[in-house]
């Protein structure tokens, strides 16, 4: 699966449910074809198992580390904002 593509730069971004809901669904489209199946029991089951986070949990987790790793970065941006310049 191509998560990595359907999430490049959400960390930065404000989402809506909506777009949650969409982003969901593609993923397990791609659940439903590779076990060939229209249960969603069974989908959710394999997302258990293959310990696959929902949407949200991996853009929440992912914002957290952006966040994280911009405190840390020596930005010019975040630098000007707390110096008052």
């Amino acid at each position: 699966m191509s998560i990595p593509v359907l999430l490049c730069g959400l960390e930065a971004c404000p989402i809506s449910n909506k777009q949650f809901n969409s982003l969901d669904f593609v993923l397990k489209g791609c659940f439903r074809k590779i076990f060939r199946t229209r249960s969603a029991e069974v989908v959710q089951n394999c997302m258990l198992i293959f310990n696959c986070m929902s949407m949200q949990e991996c853009v929440a987790k992912r914002k957290c580390k952006f966040i994280a790793n911009y405190v840390k970065s020596d930005n010019m941006l975040r630098l000007s904002k707390h110096c008052g310049t």
